[in-house]
C-alpha cells in the first residue's frame, strides 16, 4: 500500500457492505414463517428490525475503524519521523 485510502472510498466501501448486509438480512427475515406478533410478518416492520440489527452495528464498527485507522496512521508517522532524526 503506497498511500492511506481516502475518506471518500472508506465511506463507499462501508456503504456498500452495509446495504449488501441490510438487504441480506431484511430478504433474510421475510423468508422466515410469520411468527405470533402479525405486526412482525410485515415488510415495514422487517426493514426497522433490519436498520436497528445492522445499521447501529454498522455505525459502531465505522466509527472503531476510523478511530483505530487514526491511530495507526498517526502511530506510522511519528515512527517515521523518529526514525529520520
Amino acid at each position: 500500500m503506497t498511500r492511506w485510502p481516502s475518506l471518500r472510498q472508506v465511506l463507499a466501501v462501508w456503504a456498500a457492505l452495509t446495504a449488501g448486509a441490510y438487504c441480506a438480512y431484511v430478504t433474510y427475515m421475510h423468508s422466515l414463517p410469520s411468527d405470533e406478533l402479525v405486526m412482525a410478518g410485515t415488510l415495514s416492520f422487517q426493514a426497522m428490525i433490519g436498520l436497528v440489527a445492522v445499521g447501529l452495528p454498522a455505525i459502531v464498527f465505522l466509527f472503531l475503524f476510523l478511530l483505530i485507522g487514526a491511530i495507526a496512521k498517526r502511530w506510522l508517522i511519528d515512527s517515521k519521523l523518529s526514525n529520520e532524526e
